[in-house]
């Protein structure tokens, strides 16, 4: 959390600034993508404390396993779609992305 304030108060401390469009790009590029980690971090850090919680309160050794899956498969899903939507507000067409990924899938 402490680091989040940090940016927070570095990025409002330039904004008074009249800087190099290109070093004001650069820091805003960084701080969104400081901003989307420790975002995404926050959130898998809840989710790996329902995991732990689930793991100990199920004592059934099929169901323990199916609760981890399905919390891999949302920590995977939780790390993508903040980083496709990273992409899109970089500037990268993330949508092209995508619809490529989905269309190899086909041919394979």
């Amino acid at each position: 959390m402490l680091p989040l304030l940090y940016l927070g108060a570095f990025y409002m401390s330039i904004q008074g600034l009249t800087l190099n469009p290109a070093i004001e790009r650069g820091i805003t590029v960084f701080s969104v993508i400081l901003l989307t980690f420790f975002g995404v971090s926050f959130f898998l850090a809840t989710i790996y404390s329902h995991e732990n919680y689930w793991a100990v309160k199920e004592m059934d050794v099929s169901r323990n396993n199916a609760f981890k899956g399905m919390f891999t498969l949302l920590k995977l899903i939780v790390w993508t779609l903040p980083n496709i939507l990273l992409l899109n507000n970089l500037g990268i067409r993330a949508t092209a992305l995508v619809v490529g990924l989905s269309i190899g899938g086909d041919f394979i």
